[in-house]
């Protein structure tokens, strides 16, 4: 995909944001990205989805 697809589509999710059309699940988890086998183990145990899982590097 394109650099300019790619921005308009991620603007068009951004505008559905804002007019409430779409709505974003909450953070349930955050791991480091040295833990990913660990936020995969989570994710795959879970009876239902309960929000986005971040992986981070600082």
């Amino acid at each position: 995909m394109k650099a300019v697809k790619w921005q308009e589509t991620f603007q068009q999710l951004i505008t559905l944001v804002k007019e409430q059309k779409l709505r974003m699940l909450k953070m349930d988890a955050q791991y480091d990205l040295l833990n990913i086998q660990k936020a995969i183990g989570v994710l795959e145990s879970a009876k239902t989805t309960k929000g986005k899982i971040f992986l981070t590097s600082y």
